[in-house]
């Protein structure tokens, strides 16, 4: 498949708990975009990366075969899709984490006859250096919400922190971060989105995004 060919990939980022499993959801119902359920790679394998050493060909294939083996161990299932394996490492122009990441989101668009891929990953955004060298026309969606509430939000969680001076601390390192990516990326490409104003006006954000280049819920 040429590059004219390839779904384009849709990053969201920010901090969880701001309503991304919703955005998440309310955009996978376009035929155009395929959004499943994240399964965190760059997060979880970074910290791997240096036990498998020089990503030759071998230890590339047993990296890729992790990955896919992790994401279809994913809680919330990628329903009716199929991750080809040998297709990954095929189409790998080099061999990087976030080569396969783009790779397999790639694949779940395509199964889907997809235009683009969504990934919800927030945190990625603190890999925005890499994930550009791999997907340099990626799309950010900012989904942002008052630090006090995704306080309130993960002291209920089952997962995350629960003192509020690590949840602030963290909010504020998530929003410097979506900031920063902000101010040297193009506006055809970054898109800040407000929960409070989602939830209250879902429509009118969907118009919004209408009218975001390159996207049409």
């Amino acid at each position: 498949m040429n590059n004219f060919n390839r779904p384009s990939g849709i990053q969201i980022i920010g901090t969880q708990r701001s309503g991304s499993n919703l955005l998440r959801l309310i955009l996978d119902q376009s035929d155009e975009i395929t959004s499943p359920h994240p399964a965190h790679v760059p997060v979880t394998f970074m910290p791997l990366l240096k036990f498998y050493g020089e990503l030759n060909g071998g230890n590339y294939k047993l990296l890729i075969n992790d990955v896919v083996n992790y994401v279809e161990a994913n809680p919330v299932p990628w329903e009716n899709i199929k991750i080809d394996r040998e297709k990954v490492f095929a189409d790998s122009k080099i061999y990087s984490l976030f080569e396969i990441n783009r790779l397999i989101y790639e694949q779940a668009a395509i199964s889907k006859n997809a235009k683009y891929w969504c990934c919800k990953s927030m945190a990625n955004v603190h890999y925005a250096a890499e994930l550009e060298s791999h997907s340099p026309n990626l799309k950010y969606i900012y989904l942002y919400r008052d630090g006090r509430d995704v306080a309130v939000s993960f002291k209920k969680a089952i997962v995350g922190e629960k003192h509020i001076y690590s949840l602030a601390k963290q909010w504020k390192h998530d929003q410097d971060a979506c900031i920063k990516l902000a101010g040297h990326t193009d506006e055809s490409r970054f898109f800040a989105l407000n929960y409070e104003k989602l939830i209250v006006s879902p429509r009118e954000d969907h118009k919004e995004l209408v009218c975001f280049p390159g996207y049409k819920l």
